[in-house]
């Protein structure tokens, strides 16, 4: 019975656990010098990328909210509200945090070509990147768009759907999962051994 759920599970699964569906609302177009294009809003599209099991405390690769992309918190540091000062203040720490996550993220996987034009979006071409984005995201983008999920895009290649940024993202979360199995002692439910 047990050879039967596992060969039925086979069947029905598909992808990788490292990969999942996440929904798309802009796309932040940048050239592959790494400087700012536009910002293209897009009807809600689902495209695979990588699978967080929990959200809190985490970065996803290459498609994430404006806080983790932008560092943009909808707080203008120019005016800020005497009341409410100590929230905003508050709010800005919080999304600087979740865009150092995504920038440490984005490190582990310094090694791929093909990221390039990122990478010179947040540091050799800064000024004509990120900064220039941040600038034009309340002006392309409406109030009511910013909240979905912002994906890279170079002309007309969304840069986290290639196959080798996907093989990079399975072959991490393989890595850390031996990592997890390694460390622990304990033995499988099904068969006993302490070979998962």
């Amino acid at each position: 019975m047990i050879k039967e759920l596992a060969e039925f599970g086979k069947r029905i699964r598909t992808g990788h656990d490292a990969l999942k569906d996440e929904p798309i609302s802009i796309d932040l177009v940048i050239k592959e010098d790494g400087s700012f294009d536009s910002f293209l809003v897009l009807e809600k599209i689902s495209r695979k990328a990588e699978a967080l099991n929990s959200k809190k405390g985490k970065a996803r690769l290459l498609l994430d909210k404006a806080e983790e992309v932008l560092n943009y918190s909808g707080v203008n540091p120019d005016v800020l509200d005497e009341e409410k000062t100590i929230a905003q203040k508050k709010a800005q720490s919080a999304t600087s945090f979740k865009h150092q996550l995504f920038l440490s993220k984005l490190q582990l996987y310094k090694e791929i070509e093909i990221l390039s034009p990122v990478f010179a979006f947040y540091l050799s071409n800064k000024e004509n990147g990120l900064d220039k984005a941040v600038q034009a995201f309340e002006i392309q983008v409406g109030e009511k768009e910013r909240a979905g999920n912002i994906a890279f895009r170079v002309k007309a290649v969304r840069i986290h759907e290639q196959k080798v940024v996907y093989d990079a993202i399975i072959e991490l979360f393989e890595f850390n999962q031996r990592a997890k199995l390694k460390g622990g002692k304990g033995n499988c439910s099904i068969c006993g051994s302490p070979n998962y």
